[in-house]
């Protein structure tokens, strides 16, 4: 059991009343809000084995969990991180992390039902989220996004300086922010509204990437049975109109054996794309009219019906 070190007074009393008696770890369980703004050289746990308490754990200016001692959220318990250092946050069953300032030195997980609200500060290591959990990033920086099993991902803003990395079924929206490089796998499935996409979108698995609106700056690159869907007009390949429907590889092998074509277009938001591309093995990228599009299309060949009559 680790021994308890705590840095002052304050924190001494603290720990007295908060804790359960546990050696080595401080538990707030008591539905109070407890505000952090010094040392803790222990494991912070909120409503350990205590549903329906809500505690509130603030962790402010000087607050500070050092290395290898962890933040745990557990039940309803509220954790807003607005400012100090936070080497590691476990988020746990229903449990909510609101991260507005501050830095996290390492990981952030989410698991469970659990959800979290990011709209500033910084991950310098890895958002994590796995389960059922639920993730909303409207602003602040994170190195690495990783999305798992039936978790739900939401970005309207923010950086995400690596790759977002998407696995199992997940799901990710993207109406905005920007992401220096997408990764999706498996049987996830990303949408993407707007925002900005620098680096490569690459897709692989069975996976399915529909884009409506946003900016990608580099090429898509397709494997597998991966699909990718463009909702827009206008398409063209290597300057030739190509209308709507599939686009799938030539020589069908790996896609960075394929010849380097290139997709122009306009987007449902309006917005243009302009974006190299490689298709390998049995993945397609399929182009989608638009809703105005579709109905001019009907109207035409309910025209053609009736002119064959």
């Amino acid at each position: 059991m680790k021994n308890v070190r705590t840095i002052c007074f304050a924190a001494l009393v603290l720990f007295l009343c908060a804790s359960s008696g546990s050696y080595g770890t401080i538990q707030f369980r008591d539905g109070l809000t407890h505000n952090i703004n010094y040392w803790i050289g222990d494991d912070v746990l909120a409503d350990y084995q205590t549903p329906y308490m809500y505690t509130t754990v603030n962790w402010l200016a000087g607050g500070r969990i050092y290395e290898p001692y962890e933040l745990y959220g557990y039940e309803n318990s509220r954790i807003n991180v607005r400012g100090g250092s936070i080497w590691w946050i476990r988020s746990y069953d229903s449990s909510h992390v609101n991260m507005s300032g501050g830095s996290i030195g390492e990981r952030l997980y989410s698991y469970d039902s659990s959800q979290v609200d990011i709209s500033g500060g910084s991950i310098s290591g890895a958002l994590v989220s796995c389960d059922s959990s639920q993730i909303n990033i409207s602003g602040g920086w994170i190195e690495w996004l990783i999305s798992i099993d039936s978790s739900q991902v939401n970005i309207s803003g923010g950086w995400v300086d690596w790759l977002l990395t998407i696995f199992d079924s997940s799901k990710v929206g993207i109406s905005g922010g920007s992401i220096n490089g997408l990764n999706s796998r498996d049987s996830s499935k990303v949408d993407i509204s707007g925002g900005s996409i620098r680096g490569p979108l690459h897709s692989g698995g069975s996976s399915r990437v529909d884009i409506s609106g946003g900016s990608i700056g580099d090429d898509l690159e397709l494997l597998d049975e991966s699909m990718i869907q463009i909702f827009g007009s206008d398409f063209a390949v290597d300057g030739l109109a190509v209308g709507y429907g599939e686009i799938t590889n030539i020589l069908g092998g790996d896609p960075w054996d394929e010849p380097y074509r290139r997709l122009t277009g306009t987007l449902l938001s309006g917005e243009l794309i302009d974006t190299g591309f490689y298709i390998g093995h049995d993945a397609r990228i399929i182009l989608i009219p638009e809703p105005a599009t579709i109905t001019l299309l009907g109207i035409g060949g309910l025209v053609l019906r009736k002119r064959h009559r």
